[in-house]
C-alpha cells in the first residue's frame, strides 16, 4: 500500500516536471522574452478611484492607459511632429484621468487650430529622479521607436532633493541594477543578471499578467496609502528647521542636467528643461500642512515617527535644485521654462507636496501651451 503510494507520487511528480518543462518550451516560442526596455507595459490599462477628500481638487474615476511603446498618451501619428515628456509622479499624472494629464492637455491644446498636427507621449513614473531620467534618455535615443521624437520636455528636481535627504549614499551612489528596475517596469533579458526562476518563460507569462492588471506602482487605485504616508509626518519624532550641506547633491544633479543635455545635442533633439514647483513655502497654515507627506529621513513612508524636514526647509531645498537647473540652462544657452512663481501655492494647484490636481495641470499644460506659441511666433517673424 505504502510503496503504491510513493511509486503514484514519483509518476505524478515525473508527469509535473514533463508538463513543466515542455510548457516551458512552448512558452518561449509564444512568450518571448522582450528584447527592449519598458518605461510600462505596453498597452496597460488601469482605472484609479481616488477617495473623496484625498486628493483636493480631483474627482471621479482616472482611466489610465499605455501606448505600445509602453509611455501614457495615444499611439504617435506618422507625420505628427513628437514630443516626450520625461520625468516623476508629477509628469506621470497617475490619479488624473487621461484627458486630464498635463502631456495629453497639451498635446490637444497644440493641435487646436493648427493645421500641424502635434504628439506628446508620456513617459513619467513615480519615484524617479533626475539620474533615472538620464536613464531613459539613453534608451529612447537609441530606440528606432523614439528616433523620431523632436523634442524632449524634462520635469525633475523633488524626487532628487527627497533621495538625497532620505538616504544620501543611495542618492550619491546609486545600485545600477536598482535604477533599471526602478526606470523599467519590463527590461530586456539582457540588461541585469537574473536569478534562474526569472529567466523562465512561466515567470515572464506571470510578471506579463500581474502587469497587465495591476500599475506595478506603490500607490494604491484609491489613494488611500496617502492617508498613512500623512500621519507618519504629522506622528514625526522631531521636525528639523535646516537642511544639510546640499553641495555634493547638487553637484550630481548638475552633472546629470548636463549628461542629459549632452546626449540630446548628440541625437539632434531639443531638450527643454522645466523647473519644479511646489506646495512648499513658509508659514504654511495647518490645512495644508496636512496635505504633505514627503521629506524625511531614512524609509519614512513605511515606518512611524522617522525625522522630517519643515516646509521651509524643503522650499529651500527645491529652490536650490532649481537654481541648479537655470545655471545649467544659461551657461549653455538652453530653452527652458521656469515655473517657479506660475503657480498658487495651495489646493488650485497642487493635492499634496508637489503633485497637480485638475486645476494645476489644466493650468500646466495652459503655461507650456503659452510658451510655445509665443517662440512659434517669433521664429515665424524671424
Amino acid at each position: 500500500m505504502i510503496k503504491r503510494f510513493f511509486k503514484n507520487i514519483g509518476v505524478l511528480a515525473l508527469a509535473l516536471s514533463l508538463a513543466l518543462v515542455l510548457g516551458e518550451l512552448l512558452l518561449r516560442l509564444v512568450v518571448p522574452d522582450s528584447p527592449k526596455n519598458y518605461i510600462w507595459p505596453p498597452k496597460l490599462q488601469q482605472i484609479f478611484k481616488p477617495s473623496e477628500g484625498i486628493m483636493p481638487g480631483i474627482s471621479g474615476l482616472a482611466y489610465v492607459s499605455f501606448n505600445s511603446l509602453g509611455v501614457r498618451g495615444s499611439e504617435p501619428e506618422k507625420e505628427a511632429i513628437k514630443m516626450m515628456t520625461i520625468g516623476g509622479s508629477t509628469t506621470e499624472c497617475l490619479y488624473l484621468d487621461q484627458e486630464e494629464a498635463w502631456p495629453q492637455l497639451l498635446q490637444e491644446k497644440l493641435n487646436e487650430n493648427s493645421s500641424t498636427r502635434y504628439w506628446v507621449g508620456n513617459a513619467g513614473k513615480s519615484g524617479l529622479h533626475s539620474g533615472h531620467v538620464r536613464m531613459v534618455m539613453e534608451y529612447m535615443l537609441q530606440d528606432p521607436d523614439f528616433r523620431e521624437v523632436e523634442t524632449l520636455l524634462v520635469l525633475s528636481g523633488i524626487n532628487d532633493l527627497m533621495r538625497f535627504l532620505s538616504d544620501s549614499n543611495r542618492y550619491l551612489y546609486p545600485d545600477y541594477e536598482g535604477m533599471i528596475r526602478l526606470t523599467f517596469s519590463i527590461i530586456s533579458y539582457d540588461e541585469v543578471a537574473l536569478p534562474f526562476y526569472k529567466e523562465t518563460a512561466w515567470y515572464r507569462v506571470l510578471r506579463n499578467s500581474k502587469h497587465r492588471y495591476r500599475s506595478g506602482n506603490i500607490q494604491d487605485e484609491a489613494g488611500e496609502t496617502y492617508e498613512g504616508w500623512r500621519s507618519n509626518r504629522r506622528n514625526a519624532s522631531r521636525i528639523i528647521p535646516e537642511l544639510p550641506d546640499m553641495t555634493t547633491a547638487l553637484t550630481k544633479y548638475h552633472d546629470n542636467l548636463e549628461m542629459m543635455a549632452d546626449m540630446a545635442a548628440r541625437h539632434g533633439q531639443e531638450i527643454i528643461f522645466l523647473t519644479q514647483p511646489t506646495l512648499y513655502h513658509s508659514d504654511m497654515p495647518d490645512s495644508l500642512s496636512r496635505l504633505l507627506w514627503m521629506g524625511g529621513k531614512g524609509n519614512y513612508q513605511n515606518h512611524c515617527c522617522a525625522e522630517y524636514y519643515s516646509p521651509e526647509a524643503l522650499d529651500d531645498g527645491i529652490r536650490q535644485f532649481n537654481e541648479v537647473l537655470l545655471e545649467v540652462v544659461q551657461e549653455r544657452n538652453l530653452p527652458y521654462i521656469d515655473l517657479t512663481d506660475s503657480f498658487v501655492k495651495g489646493t488650485k494647484t497642487f493635492y499634496d507636496d508637489c503633485h497637480f490636481n485638475e486645476s494645476g495641470s489644466r493650468q500646466m499644460a495652459d503655461l507650456l501651451h503659452q510658451y510655445f506659441i509665443e517662440r512659434n511666433s517669433i521664429l515665424a517673424a524671424q
